[in-house]
């Protein structure tokens, strides 16, 4: 079936809308990169959705989307910057510590463990994307893709999609707990939970555009080029660069992280600096294409085969977690199922931690008193969780374990 770019895009966008809708009516339970998942494998699989083997060309390539998503990505995580306060992390250090921990625990027991089940290609390429999700996956992916391991790359899609229907129920059901023995205080008295974030508007270091210029689509995009094209020049500096013998690297995509946080810190950038720009959705979906790309030339013997290897990457990723995370948490006094929800925010990440906090906080208060108290002692601590475990935290585990092929 032929199909031009216009009809290409289309139908791409059908698809995401689909997966919004059912996201939508689930409460985020089954997710958007799910049924786009299950819908790309099904259109390409009954040929509703060209392909072709030969050229390796599909619909997404047609739609010029794919060329889209590989410039935005560098504009997406140093985006994703922006999204990190500083203060907030500092404040909220023992979740941090926590989130790290669980993180750690996954590398560890995903390099030493999961080889002696799968083949070692695909723990090391797993490892950050059970610690992380989209962006840790597009870097595991290229990686996979260049080596001449594209069942890899196909690999990490469908598990980035599985995340959220494995992560969502484990987090509510934790939660639950946590929340009864919020309960317990509440009852007791306890009416009011310290807040960690700082008041007033951030003096700017650097001097702002003018004002007719300042908060314009086109110039907030500008910056956050400037940033990120920079943040390339100077990770690509640092290819072949030794200590004590040993060559290392930073990744563009690590480096975009950290510049972005710099360039929010010192006002040169704005805080959710695409959204404001109006451009965060489209971004987004142009970058999902990139992650998909790899489907559309996987077979029904290729999933069957993926089966194993994830059930064993989710399954090790999962037991390191609870392992890990309360273990560290017993360490620096916080409560055992709070420190399993912040460890188990690697599979998560945001808006699920936002989602699941407030569900959680309208179903086990009683009142709206008892809800807010339950939702300000939850949704701090995982919100800082998926920010340090899925928008920090794995882009540089994955940074630093792409050359571990």
């Amino acid at each position: 079936m032929a199909m031009n770019g216009f009809t290409a895009m289309m139908a791409i966008f059908i698809v995401f809308a689909i997966g919004d809708y059912v996201s939508s009516k689930t409460r985020a339970l089954v997710s958007l990169m799910f049924v786009a998942a299950v819908l790309f494998l099904i259109g390409f699989q009954i040929g509703l959705f060209p392909a072709d083997p030969e050229t390796g060309q599909s619909m997404f390539h047609t739609s010029a989307l794919l060329t889209a998503g590989g410039v935005l990505i560098a504009y997406l995580i140093t985006h994703m910057g922006t999204l990190v306060g500083v203060k907030e992390f500092i404040a909220q250090w023992k979740t941090v510590v926590i989130g790290c921990a669980s993180m750690f625990g996954i590398g560890l027991i995903m390099m030493l463990v999961a080889p002696l089940f799968i083949d070692r290609v695909w723990a090391v390429a797993s490892a950050p994307v059970v610690a992380g999700g989209v962006v840790a996956a597009l870097i595991m992916g290229e990686r996979a893709t260049e080596l001449g391991f594209p069942e890899v790359a196909a690999f990490l899609a469908l598990f980035v999609a599985m995340q959220g229907l494995i992560g969502f129920p484990i987090m509510s059901s934790i939660l639950r707990r946590e929340s009864k023995m919020l309960k317990v205080k509440f009852a007791a008295g306890e009416r009011s939970v310290a807040s960690a974030s700082s008041a007033g508007e951030k003096k700017k270091l650097l001097p702002q555009l003018p004002e007719g210029i300042r908060n314009s689509p086109n110039a907030l995009m500008a910056k956050l080029g400037i940033v990120a094209v920079i943040a390339v020049f100077l990770a690509d500096l640092t290819a072949g660069w030794s200590i004590g013998g040993v060559s290392f690297s930073i990744h563009r995509f690590v480096m975009c992280l950290i510049l972005g946080v710099v360039a929010k810190e010192i006002g040169f950038l704005d805080d959710n600096i695409m959204t404001k720009a109006n451009t965060f959705g489209f971004a987004m979906a142009a970058i999902l294409v990139v992650i998909y790309a790899s489907l559309a030339f996987v077979s029904v013997a290729d999933l069957i085969a993926m089966a194993y290897p994830m059930f064993i990457c989710f399954l090790l990723g999962i037991i390191a977690m609870v392992i890990f995370s309360p273990l560290v948490g017993r360490l620096i006094g916080v409560p055992f199922y709070l420190s399993i929800a912040i460890g188990i925010s690697c599979i998560v990440g945001f808006p699920g931690t936002f989602i699941i906090s407030n569900e959680v906080a309208k179903s086990m208060g009683s009142s709206e008193e008892e809800q807010k108290y339950i939702l300000d002692s939850i949704l701090p601590k995982m919100l800082v969780a998926g920010f340090t475990t899925v928008t920090v935290g794995s882009v540089v585990m994955a940074g630093f374990m792409v050359g571990m092929f």
